[in-house]
């Protein structure tokens, strides 16, 4: 959240330095860019770690079920 808070005044700063608006579109572009990779990355992360625990919740299950017959 540090990073979005700079966003703001640093695209502040670079329109008061007369920077070209397709600079500064180049600018934003790559911060959303990285956000989004960042969040798509946290969401993989969690979702794989689900995904494990679910395996390992099937296969006690599954050897819980063997056992018993």
């Amino acid at each position: 959240m540090e990073t979005m808070q700079e966003l703001i005044p640093f695209a502040k700063e670079m329109l008061r330095q007369r920077a070209n608006r397709k600079l500064l579109g180049v600018y934003l572009l790559g911060s959303v860019l990285a956000v989004l990779g960042t969040a798509v990355g946290l969401v993989e992360t969690l979702s794989t770690i689900q995904l494990v625990f679910i395996n390992r919740t099937d296969e006690k299950h599954t050897d819980d079920f063997l056992k018993s017959q």
